[in-house]
Protein backbone atom coordinates (compact mmCIF):
# COMPACT_ATOMS: atom_id res chain seq x y z
CA UNK A 1 0.00 0.00 0.00
CA UNK A 2 1.52 3.41 -1.09
CA UNK A 3 2.05 6.28 1.67
CA UNK A 4 -0.49 8.35 -0.36
CA UNK A 5 -3.14 5.61 0.37
CA UNK A 6 -2.30 4.36 3.74
CA UNK A 7 -2.66 8.51 4.42
CA UNK A 8 -6.18 7.95 2.91
CA UNK A 9 -7.17 4.98 5.11
CA UNK A 10 -6.35 6.88 8.33
CA UNK A 11 -8.04 9.88 7.63
CA UNK A 12 -11.25 7.71 6.42
CA UNK A 13 -10.95 5.77 9.77
CA UNK A 14 -10.44 8.86 12.13
CA UNK A 15 -13.38 10.63 10.36
CA UNK A 16 -15.64 7.67 10.68
CA UNK A 17 -14.65 8.07 14.31
CA UNK A 18 -15.24 11.46 14.85
CA UNK A 19 -18.18 11.46 13.75
CA UNK A 20 -19.53 8.14 15.32
CA UNK A 21 -18.64 10.09 18.89
CA UNK A 22 -20.64 13.07 17.17
CA UNK A 23 -23.81 10.96 16.08
CA UNK A 24 -23.60 10.09 20.05
CA UNK A 25 -23.52 12.79 21.59
CA UNK A 26 -26.04 14.52 19.46
CA UNK A 27 -28.37 11.69 20.26
CA UNK A 28 -27.84 12.05 23.77
CA UNK A 29 -28.86 15.67 23.74
CA UNK A 30 -31.30 15.54 21.33
CA UNK A 31 -34.72 15.43 23.27
CA UNK A 32 -37.07 11.91 23.75
CA UNK A 33 -40.22 12.60 23.01
CA UNK A 34 -43.06 10.73 25.28
CA UNK A 35 -46.94 10.67 23.39
CA UNK A 36 -47.84 8.69 26.37
CA UNK A 37 -47.35 11.94 28.72
CA UNK A 38 -46.37 14.56 26.51
CA UNK A 39 -43.21 14.77 27.75
CA UNK A 40 -39.04 14.66 27.12
CA UNK A 41 -35.69 13.75 28.05
CA UNK A 42 -32.64 15.05 26.97
CA UNK A 43 -28.59 15.12 28.05
CA UNK A 44 -27.70 13.47 31.05
CA UNK A 45 -31.24 12.09 32.14
CA UNK A 46 -31.46 10.42 28.70
CA UNK A 47 -28.40 8.94 29.18
CA UNK A 48 -28.99 7.55 32.23
CA UNK A 49 -32.75 6.44 31.63
CA UNK A 50 -31.50 4.19 28.38
CA UNK A 51 -28.89 2.52 30.13
CA UNK A 52 -30.99 1.41 32.87
CA UNK A 53 -32.43 -2.11 31.69
CA UNK A 54 -35.94 -2.14 32.66
CA UNK A 55 -36.26 1.58 33.01
CA UNK A 56 -40.28 1.60 31.76
CA UNK A 57 -40.94 -0.47 34.59
CA UNK A 58 -38.52 1.17 37.32
CA UNK A 59 -39.26 4.84 36.22
CA UNK A 60 -42.28 4.74 33.71
CA UNK A 61 -42.93 7.55 31.83
CA UNK A 62 -41.54 11.41 32.41
CA UNK A 63 -44.39 13.31 33.72
CA UNK A 64 -42.54 16.98 34.10
CA UNK A 65 -39.92 18.45 31.68
CA UNK A 66 -36.18 18.43 33.41
CA UNK A 67 -36.46 21.79 35.82
CA UNK A 68 -33.92 23.53 38.39
CA UNK A 69 -35.43 23.68 41.63
CA UNK A 70 -34.64 26.52 44.57
CA UNK A 71 -31.55 24.59 45.68
CA UNK A 72 -30.05 24.80 42.05
CA UNK A 73 -30.40 21.10 41.64
CA UNK A 74 -31.87 20.17 38.03
CA UNK A 75 -34.98 17.60 38.73
CA UNK A 76 -37.36 15.49 36.38
CA UNK A 77 -40.13 13.60 37.73
CA UNK A 78 -41.25 10.30 36.29
CA UNK A 79 -44.16 8.01 37.58
CA UNK A 80 -42.56 6.41 39.82
CA UNK A 81 -38.86 8.40 40.46
CA UNK A 82 -37.38 11.38 40.46
CA UNK A 83 -33.76 12.17 38.54
CA UNK A 84 -31.23 14.69 39.93
CA UNK A 85 -28.40 16.20 38.63
CA UNK A 86 -26.42 18.90 40.87
CA UNK A 87 -23.50 20.82 38.40
CA UNK A 88 -21.95 21.66 41.99
CA UNK A 89 -21.66 17.89 42.85
CA UNK A 90 -18.30 16.72 42.37
CA UNK A 91 -19.53 13.41 41.11
CA UNK A 92 -20.91 15.07 38.01
CA UNK A 93 -23.71 12.18 37.75
CA UNK A 94 -27.67 12.06 37.62
CA UNK A 95 -28.72 10.81 41.03
CA UNK A 96 -31.93 9.16 42.14
CA UNK A 97 -34.00 11.18 44.89
CA UNK A 98 -35.27 8.62 47.61
CA UNK A 99 -38.23 8.84 47.41
CA UNK A 100 -39.04 5.91 49.37
CA UNK A 101 -37.69 7.58 52.05
CA UNK A 102 -39.18 10.61 51.77
CA UNK A 103 -42.80 9.56 51.52
CA UNK A 104 -42.31 6.89 54.11
CA UNK A 105 -41.54 9.61 56.64
CA UNK A 106 -44.63 11.80 55.42
CA UNK A 107 -46.85 8.68 56.33
CA UNK A 108 -48.57 8.90 59.30
CA UNK A 109 -49.96 5.45 59.36
CA UNK A 110 -47.95 2.33 59.47
CA UNK A 111 -49.30 -0.83 59.86
CA UNK A 112 -47.11 -3.83 60.40
CA UNK A 113 -48.26 -7.35 58.35
CA UNK A 114 -46.77 -9.31 61.06
CA UNK A 115 -46.17 -12.27 58.99
CA UNK A 116 -43.92 -15.46 60.38
CA UNK A 117 -40.31 -14.96 59.83
CA UNK A 118 -38.97 -17.10 57.93
CA UNK A 119 -34.37 -17.01 57.72
CA UNK A 120 -34.13 -19.42 54.77
CA UNK A 121 -36.60 -17.15 52.19
CA UNK A 122 -34.74 -13.81 53.29
CA UNK A 123 -31.68 -11.43 53.72
CA UNK A 124 -31.46 -9.24 56.45
CA UNK A 125 -29.59 -5.76 55.54
CA UNK A 126 -27.55 -4.49 58.56
CA UNK A 127 -27.16 -0.88 57.34
CA UNK A 128 -31.24 -0.32 57.74
CA UNK A 129 -32.07 -3.81 60.12
CA UNK A 130 -35.07 -4.60 57.41
CA UNK A 131 -35.22 -7.77 55.69
CA UNK A 132 -37.03 -8.70 52.18
CA UNK A 133 -38.23 -12.19 51.90
CA UNK A 134 -39.92 -14.21 49.20
CA UNK A 135 -40.86 -12.23 45.63
CA UNK A 136 -40.27 -9.40 47.03
CA UNK A 137 -36.39 -10.54 47.33
CA UNK A 138 -37.03 -11.97 43.88
CA UNK A 139 -38.05 -8.59 42.51
CA UNK A 140 -35.49 -7.04 44.16
CA UNK A 141 -32.53 -8.90 42.96
CA UNK A 142 -33.90 -9.33 39.56
CA UNK A 143 -33.86 -5.41 38.84
CA UNK A 144 -30.59 -4.79 40.60
CA UNK A 145 -32.45 -3.28 43.40
CA UNK A 146 -28.88 -2.30 45.08
CA UNK A 147 -28.72 0.28 41.92
CA UNK A 148 -32.08 1.29 41.51
CA UNK A 149 -34.46 0.23 44.34
CA UNK A 150 -32.20 1.07 47.74
CA UNK A 151 -31.88 -1.20 50.37
CA UNK A 152 -35.41 -1.72 52.44
CA UNK A 153 -36.24 1.22 55.02
CA UNK A 154 -39.46 -0.39 56.29
CA UNK A 155 -40.73 -4.03 57.48
CA UNK A 156 -43.20 -5.70 55.25
CA UNK A 157 -46.45 -3.27 56.01
CA UNK A 158 -50.25 -3.62 54.92
CA UNK A 159 -51.96 -0.78 53.00
CA UNK A 160 -55.74 -1.29 52.61
CA UNK A 161 -56.32 -4.79 51.55
CA UNK A 162 -52.24 -4.86 49.69
CA UNK A 163 -49.09 -5.84 51.45
CA UNK A 164 -46.21 -2.80 50.64
CA UNK A 165 -42.84 -2.11 51.61
CA UNK A 166 -40.47 0.57 51.37
CA UNK A 167 -37.47 0.75 49.97
CA UNK A 168 -34.95 3.71 49.71
CA UNK A 169 -36.22 5.12 46.23
CA UNK A 170 -39.08 3.10 45.85
CA UNK A 171 -42.33 0.84 46.99
CA UNK A 172 -43.00 -2.51 46.01
CA UNK A 173 -46.74 -3.53 46.35
CA UNK A 174 -48.00 -7.30 45.70
CA UNK A 175 -50.82 -7.80 43.49
CA UNK A 176 -51.40 -11.56 43.74
CA UNK A 177 -54.59 -11.50 41.51
CA UNK A 178 -52.21 -10.47 38.62
CA UNK A 179 -50.16 -13.83 38.49
CA UNK A 180 -46.88 -14.80 37.47
CA UNK A 181 -44.57 -11.74 36.87
CA UNK A 182 -47.18 -8.72 37.03
CA UNK A 183 -47.46 -9.81 41.08
CA UNK A 184 -44.87 -7.32 41.69
CA UNK A 185 -45.17 -3.92 41.17
CA UNK A 186 -43.46 -0.49 41.98
CA UNK A 187 -45.62 2.49 43.53
CA UNK A 188 -45.70 5.49 41.64
CA UNK A 189 -43.61 7.50 44.09
CA UNK A 190 -42.82 10.18 41.52
CA UNK A 191 -46.59 11.19 40.95
CA UNK A 192 -47.02 10.77 45.03
CA UNK A 193 -44.22 12.86 45.96
CA UNK A 194 -44.94 15.37 43.20
CA UNK A 195 -48.39 16.35 45.41
CA UNK A 196 -46.61 15.86 48.88
CA UNK A 197 -43.74 18.28 47.81
CA UNK A 198 -46.65 20.95 46.07
CA UNK A 199 -45.15 21.03 42.91
CA UNK A 200 -46.48 23.53 40.63
CA UNK A 201 -49.13 21.25 38.68
CA UNK A 202 -48.96 23.28 35.68
CA UNK A 203 -45.67 21.51 35.39
CA UNK A 204 -47.26 18.19 34.44
CA UNK A 205 -48.81 19.36 31.56
CA UNK A 206 -47.90 17.92 28.50
CA UNK A 207 -45.45 20.09 26.02
CA UNK A 208 -47.23 18.76 22.75
CA UNK A 209 -50.05 20.84 22.22
CA UNK A 210 -50.53 21.11 18.35
CA UNK A 211 -54.09 21.20 16.86
CA UNK A 212 -55.42 17.39 16.06
CA UNK A 213 -57.48 18.90 13.27
CA UNK A 214 -61.03 17.24 12.18
CA UNK A 215 -59.74 13.55 13.37
CA UNK A 216 -63.14 11.81 15.31
CA UNK A 217 -62.26 11.53 19.00
CA UNK A 218 -61.88 7.60 19.74
CA UNK A 219 -60.82 7.98 23.09
CA UNK A 220 -60.22 9.80 26.28
CA UNK A 221 -57.78 9.52 28.86
CA UNK A 222 -58.71 11.27 32.53
CA UNK A 223 -55.89 11.86 35.09
CA UNK A 224 -57.06 12.93 38.53
CA UNK A 225 -55.09 14.00 41.71
CA UNK A 226 -55.43 16.06 44.95
CA UNK A 227 -52.76 18.78 45.90
CA UNK A 228 -53.05 17.20 49.48
CA UNK A 229 -52.34 13.24 50.39
CA UNK A 230 -53.58 14.34 53.82
CA UNK A 231 -56.02 16.66 55.67
CA UNK A 232 -58.29 17.89 58.75
CA UNK A 233 -61.55 16.84 58.86
CA UNK A 234 -62.39 20.87 58.71
CA UNK A 235 -60.03 21.81 55.53
CA UNK A 236 -59.89 22.36 52.26
CA UNK A 237 -58.80 19.85 49.47
CA UNK A 238 -57.99 21.17 45.61
CA UNK A 239 -58.30 18.57 42.88
CA UNK A 240 -57.02 18.28 39.37
CA UNK A 241 -57.90 16.76 36.57
CA UNK A 242 -56.00 16.40 33.18
CA UNK A 243 -57.57 15.16 29.92
CA UNK A 244 -56.22 13.89 26.51
CA UNK A 245 -57.72 12.33 23.43
CA UNK A 246 -56.59 8.45 21.61
CA UNK A 247 -53.53 10.73 20.34
CA UNK A 248 -52.21 11.82 23.63
CA UNK A 249 -53.79 15.48 23.25
CA UNK A 250 -54.82 18.03 25.43
CA UNK A 251 -58.80 17.34 25.28
CA UNK A 252 -60.74 21.23 25.09
CA UNK A 253 -64.08 21.56 26.46
CA UNK A 254 -64.78 18.52 28.33
CA UNK A 255 -66.59 18.49 31.40
CA UNK A 256 -66.18 16.96 34.52
CA UNK A 257 -68.34 15.51 37.28
CA UNK A 258 -66.84 14.77 40.45
CA UNK A 259 -68.40 12.85 43.86
CA UNK A 260 -66.36 12.98 46.47
CA UNK A 261 -67.22 9.77 49.05
CA UNK A 262 -66.43 10.11 52.84
CA UNK A 263 -66.02 7.50 55.63
CA UNK A 264 -68.94 8.22 57.42
CA UNK A 265 -71.23 7.18 54.44
CA UNK A 266 -71.56 10.26 53.06
CA UNK A 267 -71.65 11.30 49.26
CA UNK A 268 -71.42 14.87 47.96
CA UNK A 269 -71.37 16.27 44.08
CA UNK A 270 -69.65 18.42 42.68
CA UNK A 271 -69.57 19.85 38.74
CA UNK A 272 -65.84 21.76 37.84
CA UNK A 273 -66.55 25.15 37.91
CA UNK A 274 -64.92 25.00 33.77
CA UNK A 275 -64.24 22.86 30.87
CA UNK A 276 -61.12 21.58 30.14
CA UNK A 277 -58.94 24.19 28.60
CA UNK A 278 -56.68 24.27 26.01
CA UNK A 279 -54.05 22.31 27.66
CA UNK A 280 -56.80 19.54 28.94
CA UNK A 281 -56.52 20.92 32.16
CA UNK A 282 -59.34 22.32 34.86
CA UNK A 283 -59.85 21.94 38.41
CA UNK A 284 -61.87 21.90 41.96
CA UNK A 285 -61.55 23.52 45.21
CA UNK A 286 -63.73 21.93 47.67
CA UNK A 287 -64.34 22.26 51.79
CA UNK A 288 -63.22 18.78 53.56
CA UNK A 289 -66.10 18.12 56.13
CA UNK A 290 -66.34 14.68 57.98
CA UNK A 291 -67.51 13.93 61.14
CA UNK A 292 -64.57 11.15 61.06
CA UNK A 293 -61.25 10.30 60.26
CA UNK A 294 -60.31 7.80 56.89
CA UNK A 295 -59.83 7.17 53.69
CA UNK A 296 -61.82 9.62 51.39
CA UNK A 297 -62.60 8.41 47.66
CA UNK A 298 -63.12 10.92 44.95
CA UNK A 299 -64.57 9.98 41.57
CA UNK A 300 -64.66 11.45 38.27
CA UNK A 301 -66.74 11.23 34.96
CA UNK A 302 -65.56 13.28 32.54
CA UNK A 303 -67.73 13.92 29.39
CA UNK A 304 -66.69 14.62 25.99
CA UNK A 305 -67.35 17.91 24.39
CA UNK A 306 -69.87 17.00 22.08
CA UNK A 307 -71.17 14.06 25.06
CA UNK A 308 -70.16 11.41 22.74
CA UNK A 309 -67.57 9.95 25.23
CA UNK A 310 -67.51 9.27 28.72
CA UNK A 311 -64.93 8.16 31.40
CA UNK A 312 -64.21 7.72 34.51
CA UNK A 313 -61.01 7.60 36.94
CA UNK A 314 -60.77 8.30 40.43
CA UNK A 315 -57.88 9.21 43.51
CA UNK A 316 -58.20 9.14 47.16
CA UNK A 317 -56.81 11.30 50.05
CA UNK A 318 -57.02 10.84 53.67
CA UNK A 319 -58.51 12.69 56.67
CA UNK A 320 -56.61 11.87 60.07
CA UNK A 321 -58.07 14.26 62.50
Amino acid sequence: MSKILRGLVIIFLLGTGVAAAVSVRAQENAPRYFPETGHTIRGKFRAFYEATPDALLLFGYPITEAFTNPQGVEVQYFQRARFEYDPASPANTVRLTPLGQLVYKQEKEHIPANTPPNPTACQHFADTGQQLCYGFLAFWKEHQGAIYLGNPISPLERDGDRLVQYLEYARLEWHPEAGGQGQFVLTNLGEVYFRLNRENPRLLLPQNTAFIGQNTLLEMQVHAFVTKASVSQKDEQTLYIIVRDQKRQPLEGATAAITVHYPDGRSVPYIAPHSTNAYGFTDLTFPVDSSQPGFVEVSVEVTAPQGSLKENTRTSFRIWY
